[in-house]
């Protein structure tokens, strides 16, 4: 039974962890796409 319950943890651990590295890799794509999208402004005024 510990064992169950030792698998079960480090699958909801696993899992949180994917989910902190998904949301900083999408605060990284939002900066740089609106990094892209000032430098498209500024280049086409």
């Amino acid at each position: 039974m510990a064992y169950l319950f030792a698998g079960t943890a480090i699958v909801w651990a696993g899992i949180f962890i994917y989910m902190l590295t998904l949301m900083k890799r999408q605060k990284r794509v939002a900066e740089e796409l609106d990094e892209l999208r000032t430098y498209l402004e500024k280049k086409n005024i």
